[in-house]
């Protein structure tokens, strides 16, 4: 981003700029919201699996001390005690619920930058001061950099969706000649 200043005097080439941002930041924004939703989604379903494991495991134990000559409930029993320390390990390793709340912090960083480039849409109409250009550029740069990546997947699936809208988020129009 540090070209930005070369096209002082080309507003042609800020609004595409502007325009790029704006295109990348909705797409950015769902796509770490549905980035979000996902890992959260895989968080509960690793925990219930986890606890139907643990519960089931803890049942085999209790019928193995009612019915203790069962060789084949002993290793059933054991092999779910083992599923569900694998499964409880994954759990903690993944941080699949820690890895939502980033997707969705950098959502919201991403919100930020798409408010503000219709708000300076509108205040500022097609002319922007190279301050407001500079603060967008940093503002974009900062949530860029800590953002997580999108799962390919995910990124694909919004791609798709946003191909067809594209014409309806730009703000700045090309520059009149």
């Amino acid at each position: 981003m540090k070209h930005l200043r070369s096209f002082k005097g080309d507003p042609g080439m800020e609004r595409k700029v502007l325009n790029a941002w704006m295109l990348r930041s909705v797409r950015a924004v769902n796509g770490h919201y549905e980035s979000a939703r996902e890992f959260e989604w895989r968080a509960r379903w690793l925990s219930v699996t986890a606890l139907f494991a643990t519960l089931l495991a803890a049942v085999l134990t209790a019928l193995i001390l009612a019915v203790p000559d069962r060789l084949a409930l002993r290793i059933v029993a054991a092999v779910m005690g083992v599923v569900a320390t694998a499964l409880g390990l994954l759990q903690a390793n993944l941080d699949l619920a820690g890895r939502a709340e980033r997707h969705r912090a950098a959502g919201s960083g991403y919100s930020r930058v798409r408010r503000e480039l219709e708000a300076l849409s509108k205040l500022r109409g097609n002319v922007l001061d190279s301050r407001d250009f500079r603060d967008l550029e940093h503002l974009y740069s900062e949530i860029s950099r800590s953002a997580p990546t999108i799962p390919e997947k995910v990124w694909k699936n919004v791609l798709d969706e946003y191909q067809k809208d594209e014409e309806e988020l730009i703000l700045w129009p090309a520059a009149e000649t």
